[in-house]
Order: structure tokens, then sequence, then C-alpha cells
């Protein structure tokens, strides 16, 4: 009968292994920890060779849009697309100037129908001038003057704000001036202020007034900057 000692086996294997790691424990961690840094390595390095490919097809499709801008075909089509901007810019300035004749255009003959329509009874008008600024830059307003006068010189005053009033008020007349309208002058004197008519000695109340009127573009010779 043969006797094994299993114990005396164990042992031995015992100090077999005590013998390869005396005093070493095995750390399981420390392998995750490293494989986890191999993992994120390799994802950056991942990402990085995504950009760079980016990066190279962006330069790619750029040099090919600079190369196609350079082009012969693509030069002419944008020399033809300044032309037709300066030719559709130069129709905007002649439809701008049309329309600004259209509603800025003053009858003057209407004008002056509504001026005598619009006056008092015992009102007339001597004198009427249209003036024209010399710098329209600086001053950009064309002056209508009307000289005019009545019997009623004792309410010289009152009969010069009513004939004001009324033609402030009168539509028509106002068409295209600034409003109100501004009295200039006012005085009472004989009929004759020089003494030639010796037959009428009447005295009258003379006075003025003028309306303003803003220059379309299409009148004004201002220059371009």
């Amino acid at each position: 009968m043969i006797e094994i000692n299993l114990l005396q086996e164990q042992k031995k294997k015992g100090g077999a292994i005590a013998k390869r790691a005396p005093g070493k424990k095995f750390e399981p961690q420390k392998s995750l920890i490293f494989a986890c840094l191999g993992i994120a390595v390799a994802a950056v390095a991942a990402v990085d060779y995504k950009f760079y490919m980016d990066l190279k097809s962006v330069q790619a499709d750029l040099k090919r849009v600079s190369k196609a801008m350079e082009s012969p075909t693509h030069v002419g089509k944008l020399n033809e697309a300044k032309e037709l901007q300066t030719e559709l810019d130069t129709l905007n300035r002649k439809k701008a100037i049309i329309v600004d004749l259209i509603e800025n255009r003053i009858h003057w003959s209407k004008k002056l129908g509504k001026l005598r329509d619009n006056l008092p009874a015992d009102i007339w008008i001597e004198r009427v001038e249209l003036s024209n600024p010399g710098n329209t830059r600086d001053d950009p307003f064309q002056t209508l003057q009307i000289g005019a006068a009545t019997t009623n010189y004792e309410r010289g005053y009152a009969r010069v704000a009513e004939t004001i009033e009324r033609l402030d008020a009168s539509e028509d007349f106002m068409h295209g001036f600034l409003p109100p309208l501004i009295d200039t002058e006012i005085r009472n004197e004989k009929w004759d202020p020089s003494g030639r008519d010796e037959a009428v000695d009447a005295m009258v109340c003379r006075f003025t007034f003028e309306a303003k009127r803003p220059l379309p573009v299409t009148e004004t010779n201002q220059k371009k900057r």
C-alpha cells in the first residue's frame, strides 16, 4: 500500500509561489487604468486625424473655388454682372427724375388763378416775382414774391392778415409751398408815391408776402460728391 502526502505537495507549491513573487501583491486595477489610458490616447489620435482630414478637405475646396474665380468664364460673368448693375443704377436714376418731375411740377398759370380766386374783393396784385437761388446747395428754395395793395389803408394790417390767412388755407394755392406765407413789408402811401400822377391822390396800403418752394432734385445744381 502506497501513501501520498498531499500536505507536503501543497507546501512545495506554496514555497515555489513565494519564491516567484516574494513580497508583491497582484493589483488588477492598475491594468484597468492602463487600458483606459490607451483607449483615451487612441480616441484623441482619431479625433486629431479627423480634424486634419477636414482641414485638407476645406483647403482643397478653397483652392478649387479660387481657381474657378480666376477662370476666364467666371471673370466674364462678373464683368457682365457689373455692366448690368451699372445699367440698372442708371435706369433707377432716370426713374427718380421722372417721378420727381411728375410729383413736384407746378403749373404756374393754375397757381396764379388760385391766387386771384382767394384774394379779398378790395385787394389787387401789383407785382409777382419768381426767383431762384444762385447756389441751391446753400439755399435749395425757390421764392415766389407777391406785391399787393388795398384802398382800405386804415385797416391795412387786418386786410394783410386776412389775405395771408385765406391763401394759407387754400390747398390748391399752397401745393408745393412751405407753409405759412410770410409778410415781408407793409406800408401806407399815396397811390403814386413819385407824385407824377397828380390826378390820383388816394392813399393805399401796399404789402408784400412770399412763399417758399423746396426745389426738387431735378431743378438743383448740386454736384455729386
